[in-house]
């Protein structure tokens, strides 16, 4: 899979995540914890797929900037993460639903700035 598509499902977890926090079903804490999973996995082979692209990889600067705002992606979802387990997202979905914002724009920031540099 290529950097874009890499992008593309990162975008796709963030958006999933968000629609199960919306809509609070039966299952949806447990669908959240899964989505969150794939997510953690889905940034580290997007931090391959960033290595592997050539138009990035000769860019030292764009490759330096793109690494760095994944790991503060990364970072960010992990203590979000630890902060919000299955049972508080349980007790309080709304508030869960708030506090993962800040997570998804920073998913989006990164998304957006990635297509940039991919263009360019």
């Amino acid at each position: 899979m290529n950097l874009q598509e890499r992008l593309d499902r990162l975008e796709r977890f963030g958006e999933e995540i968000q629609r199960e926090a919306a809509e609070r079903t039966s299952g949806s804490t447990n669908r959240i914890l899964a989505l969150r999973e794939d997510f953690n996995e889905e940034c580290i082979a997007t931090a391959r797929a960033i290595c592997l692209d050539p138009h990035i990889r000769i860019n030292h600067e764009v490759f330096a900037a793109m690494q760095g705002a994944l790991e503060t992606l990364r970072s960010r979802m992990v203590s979000h993460q630890m902060r919000w387990n299955a049972d508080r997202i349980e007790q309080n979905p709304g508030a869960y639903f708030a506090a993962s914002q800040s997570v998804q724009d920073l998913l989006r920031d990164f998304v957006t700035n990635s297509r940039v540099f991919l263009r360019d």
